[in-house]
């Protein structure tokens, strides 16, 4: 209905009242807070949102000017790849914004003429009426936020299990300024947003761990001169200051406990506090997997969020080697990672679940049916077949960490502990001598340099150790079938590329793609390699060797264009590729935005004393 219409719908149609309800004690909260939509917006034509981390760490929620006129948000644009638009709301229609291509995380300046955004393992700045972006400074990659402070400095995290650090908005080098608790292994600091002074800022202690979240998590206030961080919230995250209106006085901090948006009387200058907590909203999307609420709030209190859906997001299908789809596969649903089988009789595969985590599926390919492989509560992703088809490796985070599970690919027996430590890991290969299996270590855990790793566990010793470390990231590291090489993915150029290196003896590295490339498979007679490029086009690249065994990598070819996708694999003599195709044509739910929250709030005050 939305996407026929278009455009802005007036509150009149749309205007809505949502009951408050206890978050923090039940006998707190006794009145209603009317909230009127005033306006929606659907997702452009040939276009989907991309606002959750399932869409490949590349996401990119609706972010809304400090003066409450302009919003900012991403897709996944059925040509462009990713691409954000900005919505001016004295305008009909949404205008993509130049210079964005694979933008992510983007987040406004305090005077609203300029936009920041993470892309190409960079923090970035843009004109938002148009000019060249410029690059701050690098970043590690899988950032948890960033927000621009009027004392001309962005504060941002580096990577999903990082401290905040601070870089001049004129750009510079990185240095921290929040400290993490060092007896907590899994805990990260992310989203973080400025208070009006510019100097203090509110952001959220994360971990996946129910007990260490309960014990150490929740909604913090720090400060650019990196002193005391101090504790304002439990089970919280996601939090934003509105300043306060002639009429009531005093700010509210807004924040979320899952998918409830709430509200609290907060002095800013005192730190404090004081009145009682009030929903909001409820049923807003949040993302489990990184305590993201896609919710954001103007200066003026004007709202821009979005509600949980349980909408499928993509439809497997079949293409041939020209990119010609042969058929689909299964329905419609949330895919996240999946991966074929050696003899491509089966995937398995993670779905997002409505609430943000993750669980794997099964599917027997020739009967196209799926049954569930893992049960919660925690999520799962990164599956890797054994070489002999009979297990699956992934990794979860059940215990507060990303840890590495192994469980028979029957579904008989439980997950059992394959390799456990207290730093962040990820599988992404299985050698097919069934012995060494590659893992990517997170950056500020393995890395003192803050990079990605590639480290590999011997089965049988069970000892794991460092392969690829310093100086860049490494990334989607796969073993040659036969077991003497591995492909992976380097910015060590100032981009992604796709390298070839000797796995178990010192040798030099062969670059394989030509300008840029991620995603890189081998074929099952080690011959050729497919990868993905930064413009989403399948390029294959003919790999020889010479009478010496030296490899001899040929020209890259494209084979076909290729954006909207989700996720994809290939079978094993390259002729088929399973993809996760966008469904643009699947209802969304639109992007909401309330215009007066503040005063509805203000003028019932005294009813919640």
């Amino acid at each position: 209905w939305f996407r026929r219409y278009g455009g802005w719908i007036l509150s009149g149609v749309l205007a809505a009242a949502l009951t408050a309800t206890m978050v923090l004690s039940p006998d707190t909260v006794k009145q209603t807070v009317p909230l009127a939509i005033h306006f929606a917006v659907p997702q452009p034509p040939d276009n989907s949102f991309r606002f959750t981390v399932s869409d490949n760490n590349s996401f990119a929620p609706p972010v809304i000017s400090p003066d409450g006129r302009r919003i900012v948000f991403g897709t996944n644009d059925a040509t462009l790849g990713r691409v954000l638009w900005l919505r001016d709301l004295g305008q009909a229609e949404p205008r993509r914004i130049d210079g964005s291509n694979d933008a992510h995380l983007p987040f406004w300046s305090p005077d609203g003429r300029h936009l920041g955004f993470v892309a190409d393992g960079t923090l970035r700045t843009l004109p938002v009426e148009g000019g060249a972006a410029k690059v701050v400074c690098d970043i590690a990659g899988g950032s948890r936020g960033a927000a621009w402070s009027n004392k001309g400095v962005i504060v941002f995290a580096q990577s999903s299990n990082s401290a905040l650090f601070a870089v001049p908005e004129a750009g510079g080098t990185p240095t921290p300024i929040t400290t993490i608790d060092s007896t907590i292994a899994d805990i990260s600091h992310r989203w973080p947003s400025f208070l009006p002074d510019g100097r203090r800022f509110l952001f959220t202690v994360w971990t996946n761990s129910e007990k260490d979240q309960a014990r150490a998590g929740g909604i913090f206030v720090g400060s650019l001169d990196g002193g005391k961080q101090t504790r304002l919230l439990t089970d919280a995250s996601s939090a934003i200051y509105v300043p306060a209106k002639l009429a009531s006085g005093t700010g509210h901090l807004l924040f979320c406990r899952d998918q409830t948006l709430v509200a609290v009387p907060f002095d800013a200058e005192g730190e404090e506090i004081v009145g009682a907590p009030v929903t909001v909203i409820e049923n807003v999307q949040y993302d489990a997997l990184t305590g993201r609420a896609i919710i954001d709030v103007a200066r003026n209190g004007t709202i821009v969020y979005r509600t949980a859906s349980a909408t499928a997001a993509s439809q497997l299908e079949w293409l041939d080697r020209s990119g010609k789809t042969i058929s689909t596969l299964g329905e419609p649903n949330n895919y996240w990672h999946f991966r074929l089988s050696p003899d491509a009789k089966h995937l398995v595969s993670s779905i997002t679940n409505p609430n943000g985590s993750t669980d794997m599926w099964m599917m027997d390919i020739d009967r196209n049916i799926s049954s569930r492989f893992t049960f919660g509560p925690s999520s799962v992703w990164s599956p890797v077949w054994s070489p002999d088809h009979r297990q699956i490796v992934f990794t979860s985070d059940v215990n507060g960490v990303e840890d590495a599970y192994i469980k028979p690919a029957d579904g008989s027996g439980e997950r059992r502990i394959l390799i456990e430590s207290d730093t962040q890991k990820r599988v992404k290969d299985w050698s097919r001598d069934g012995r060494f299996i590659l893992y990517r270590g997170e950056p500020a855990i393995f890395d003192s340099e803050n990079k990605y790793t590639i480290w590999v566990l011997d089965t049988e010793t069970e000892e794991s150790e460092p392969l690829l470390t310093g100086g860049s990231n490494f990334s989607s590291a796969r073993f040659s079938p036969d077991g003497r090489w591995i492909a992976y993915i380097s910015d060590e150029s100032g981009r992604q590329e796709v390298y070839i290196r000797p796995f178990s003896e010192k040798g030099g590295r062969w670059q394989i793609s030509s300008a840029g490339g991620s995603d890189a498979r081998w074929r099952d007679d080690g011959a050729e390699i497919i990868y993905r490029s930064p413009s989403q086009e399948m390029m294959a690249v003919p790999i020889e060797f010479d009478s010496a065994g030296v490899i001899i990598p040929g020209t890259p070819r494209k084979l076909f264009s290729l954006s909207g996708i989700r996720a994809w694999d290939i079978t094993g003599d390259h002729e088929r590729i399973l993809i996760a195709r966008v469904r643009h044509d699947l209802a969304a739910t639109p992007i909401l935005v309330s215009v007066n929250w503040a005063d509805n709030f203000s003028a019932r005050q005294s009813s919640f004393d």
